[in-house]
């Protein structure tokens, strides 16, 4: 992690304000979603250009994946069993996590990524992305309940993976865990569909990859899917959702890290949360 970003999450890990970002949005280049935006257009064109752009990042994505960080995929064997919707969560480190790296991971599934509202860019972007599987969430109660009616189709009607990003805020280059909000696994309780944990290593370059110096090389790896608990009330459901997946990610750290805990500079640990 650069030493600008280290402080950063020095400063932020101090304060336990795990969702912040190290960037901010530029105002000019956003739209708020509002209640006439449409989150899965049903008109010919707009399919057309998503089918198009959803061919490129398969064909290309694994290149750019490549060469901007060496990317390997480590998968559990039981994802391929999954034959419904799912969530897939994954740490926030890096600008491609939930648009590309994830999508890679399951590159025979329709992907769909969340986004913060902030990344509903305006323009040509903004429709590139649209076009890709990005579904912003709204900051407005009609717009919200627009995005749960998108996602239940999604997951429950097209059993489509969907990527969440729980950590919320992006930290560069950050290694360890960091405390996830509720959202994904709500969602994973009420559509009866699986967590699939995803889990952004930091790697040490081997003698051929030294040969690219590159500086961030990355290692993708991916749990079992974890199941909802249809036995126990929706909270309770949720709750033991959030704590099956605390604790892979908390033992897939320790383990790929060669560490005992996960410790914070504000004094708390990561199972404290």
């Amino acid at each position: 992690m650069k030493t600008k970003y280290i402080k950063i999450a020095e400063e932020l890990e101090k304060n336990g304000e795990f969702t912040e970002s190290f960037t901010k949005p530029n105002p000019k280049k956003y739209r708020i979603p509002d209640k006439n935006y449409v989150y899965l257009p049903r008109n010919p064109i707009f399919f057309l250009t998503s089918k198009f752009f959803r061919f490129i990042l398969f064909v290309f994505g694994p290149f750019l994946s490549f060469f901007a960080n060496h990317l390997k995929i480590k998968k559990s064997k039981k994802v391929k069993k999954v034959k419904t919707g799912a969530i897939c969560i994954c740490n926030h480190v890096s600008y491609f996590d939930g648009a590309l790296f994830m999508r890679q991971a399951h590159p025979f599934k329709r992907y769909y990524c969340t986004v913060a509202p902030t990344n509903n860019k305006k323009g040509f972007p903004g429709y590139i992305l649209k076009s890709g599987g990005a579904i912003p969430f709204g900051t407005q109660l009609s717009v919200q309940r627009n995005f749960n009616k998108a996602l239940k189709k999604l997951l429950e009607d097209k059993k489509s993976f969907v990527g969440f990003l729980p950590e919320q805020g992006l930290w560069l280059g950050y290694e360890k865990p960091r405390p996830m909000l509720r959202g994904s696994f709500h969602y994973a309780c009420i559509h009866n569909v699986p967590i699939i944990p995803h889990f952004l290593f930091f790697r040490k370059p081997n003698k051929f990859e030294r040969l690219f110096h590159r500086k961030v090389l990355i290692t993708l790896y991916i749990g079992d899917p974890i199941y909802p608990d249809t036995t126990l009330p929706i909270n309770q459901r949720e709750q033991e959702l959030a704590k099956l997946a605390k604790h892979w990610y908390a033992d897939i750290y320790m383990k790929l890290y060669k560490t005992d805990n996960i410790n914070y500079l504000n004094g708390k640990s990561y199972l404290d949360y």
